[in-house]
């Protein structure tokens, strides 16, 4: 399970999304700062072991946060919670240990966008996302949970 949510979160890092518009306004670009509201998998989950399984992951981890920032030249920064879990007389406990924060570049590719982590070894990702308004979706693929659903909003 360590592993699973590890893959999660490190998944968690790379997001971001953007518009295939070459406008820079409201309703059709990403340029600007966004806050993260939800994180939702296709299957409910009790991370808090309080019994009510739920499908985003800040109902079951509130202190989870993050942001991304993103410029018209194509770059982004973003700032993420890092999780920890350990066991606690046999039950996993989740919590949040500081942010970890990345940067690199991204571009729009039809209704996907494509990012690169800068570092010793770049990571590259690409993922279908939405832009509704000033709401984003980012839509991710995970092994044990389906997909992962990543909705910030533009601040």
């Amino acid at each position: 399970m360590k592993k699973i949510f590890i893959a999660l979160f490190t998944i968690v890092l790379f997001t971001s999304c953007s518009s295939d518009d070459d406008s820079n306004s409201a309703e059709t670009s990403i340029v600007g700062s966004w806050s993260l509201t939800e994180m939702n998998v296709a299957i409910p989950v009790d991370l808090n072991n309080d019994g009510s399984f739920n499908r985003n992951l800040i109902d079951e981890i509130p202190c989870i946060e993050g942001t991304s920032n993103f410029s018209a030249n194509n770059d982004f920064s973003q700032s993420f919670s890092v999780i920890t879990q350990e066991e606690i007389n046999g039950e996993i406990v989740f919590a949040c240990q500081g942010t970890e924060r990345n940067e690199g570049t991204y571009e729009i590719v039809g209704g996907q966008i494509k990012f690169t982590i800068e570092g010793p070894e770049p990571l590259t990702e690409t993922f279908d996302y939405t832009l509704n308004d000033n709401t984003l979706k980012i839509i991710m693929p995970t092994d044990d949970y389906g997909t992962l659903e990543m909705i910030s909003q533009r601040d």
